[in-house]
């Protein structure tokens, strides 16, 4: 097989506490709690707009994704060297939860422990569920692709006036709570590596995957700038990117991590341009493109085995901050050029291609003490 199949990550190059399996269940549940958890921000956010101004909303939104996107590296940092990443994982979803209670009193003050408690949460259940399944892209597939449809939904009943807080509330506290006492695995210290040539080259790969990361994206989001005005086509959108994500990480194991993450990629700009006058192939193209992500979570984890969750903050929120920063200044309608999706889709790929090579994922694994 291709790309990493053959030397790929395994959960036996990770030590478990007190030699306890994983459980399979795990990467389901934390997949389930991304929906919730994104839910409550969608539906924490989108009910802004009946108190506030276009503009005040835009700042408040930022604001948000300042905290839940663009710090998620501090999280990781913070998961991997102090709190652990199952409790990362809790404190996230105890915080978004205390977000929604706090809302109608003090919004900003909301909306910073809704960014706060995503980033956490990202950080620590997105290195859980690739951990707990022996580094299968699989894995991450299955906790990344009920996010987006949660915040979506969540948005949505939102601007319907539909009230579910109450029910994320609960959902939150009994997700966390099942969280909290499943078995889950624990990474063993090591010393760290001297700093050497190959470490720099490995820092390339690593700029390498975070570019094709950030450029894809920068199409998905500017799409989303572009298209945010009409409810149906925003769920439309969320459905696509959780059918890509679902089934891009398996596909992703099947035939190798880097031959499908860079095909995935080129093979999604012809419909991208299609889709300009065919929603259908616009709809399929969205998918593949997103299908991709997978890839991006488990690929930078193996590059960082001993800082999993810094290496999920690193794809799953400031790779995607520093992509979603092109639209918001002004980029965006550039972006979804023919040429500036082709040139955007392209060089990512190129970023995979190069950021997803067999021998750099291996390098810094970790060696089994069970």
């Amino acid at each position: 097989m291709n790309g990493v199949d053959k030397h790929r990550v395994k959960a036996s190059d990770f030590k478990f506490l007190e030699g306890v399996a994983p459980s399979q269940f795990l990467a389901p549940l934390l997949g389930l709690s991304h929906a919730v958890a994104d839910g409550a921000s969608g539906f924490l956010l989108g009910g802004l707009h009946s108190d506030h101004s276009i503009s005040e909303i835009v700042w408040i939104v930022l604001l948000y994704n300042v905290f839940a996107f663009a710090l998620q590296p501090v999280f990781g940092i913070l998961a991997d060297r102090i709190w652990g990443i199952r409790f990362a994982s809790v404190f996230g979803l105890a915080l978004v939860l205390l977000s929604l209670i706090v809302v109608d009193s003090h919004v900003i003050l909301a909306v910073i422990l809704a960014g706060v408690g995503s980033g956490s949460f990202h950080v620590g259940a997105g290195a859980l569920a690739v951990l707990s399944a022996e580094g299968k892209a699989s894995s991450a597939g299955v906790f990344a692709a009920p996010g987006v449809l949660g915040l979506a939904l969540g948005g949505l009943c939102a601007l319907q006036g539909i009230e579910i807080s109450w029910v994320l509330m609960g959902l939150l506290g009994a997700l966390a709570m099942m969280v909290l006492g499943i078995p889950y695995p624990r990474l063993a210290r090591q010393q760290r590596a001297a700093r050497s040539e190959k470490l720099e080259t490995h820092d390339l790969v690593m700029m390498a995957l975070l570019l094709g990361i950030s450029l894809k994206s920068a199409v998905w989001t500017s799409y989303q700038y572009m298209l945010q005005g009409d409810p149906n086509v925003v769920l439309a959108m969320a459905i696509a990117a959780f059918v890509g994500k679902s089934c891009g990480g398996f596909l992703a194991d099947r035939f190798g991590w880097r031959r499908y993450g860079t095909l995935a990629l080129l093979f999604s700009i012809p419909f991208l341009l299609i889709g300009r006058e065919s929603f259908p192939s616009f709809l399929f193209g969205l998918g593949v493109l997103q299908s991709a992500i997978p890839v991006t979570i488990a690929g930078m984890i193996c590059l960082l085995p001993q800082k999993p969750a810094t290496a999920a903050g690193i794809s799953l929120g400031f790779g995607l901050a520093v992509g979603g920063a092109l639209p918001m200044l002004g980029l965006g309608s550039l972006i979804l050029t023919p040429l500036g999706i082709v040139i955007c889709g392209t060089v990512a790929a190129m970023g995979f291609a190069f950021g997803l090579q067999e021998k750099h994922l291996v390098r810094r694994t970790l060696k089994s003490t069970i």
